[in-house]
């Protein structure tokens, strides 16, 4: 199991370093979460979430990474690691499908 994991504040990898070390069939996660009671939205996902989502995506986009996931836990406490999307996360990087996670 490899997987790298970046924040959007790392600044110690580029993207070629990024790239050699990427199996370009793995998947990209971006990882969104909004706390319970953050709540900015207009139906559907928080106006947080869609901002998030977007910054995530151009990032990866601009360190030439593909095959993206978003992971969203939409109103979950960051408290525990027990949220939903995380989870599935986690357990699509201990099954070998993930390359690269951001958050």
């Amino acid at each position: 199991m490899e997987c790298i994991i970046l924040s959007v504040n790392d600044t110690y990898m580029d993207a070629q370093e990024v790239m050699h070390m990427t199996d370009y069939s793995k998947i990209t996660a971006l990882y969104s979460r909004l706390s319970v009671g953050d709540e900015d939205r207009d139906g559907g996902e928080s106006n947080s979430i869609q901002n998030q989502k977007i910054f995530l995506e151009n990032y990866a986009k601009g360190q030439h990474l593909t095959n993206i996931r978003h992971y969203i836990d939409d109103d979950e406490s960051g408290r525990f690691f027990d949220r939903s999307a995380y989870s599935r996360m986690m357990d699509d990087v201990e099954n070998g499908k993930i390359g690269v996670c951001i958050m």
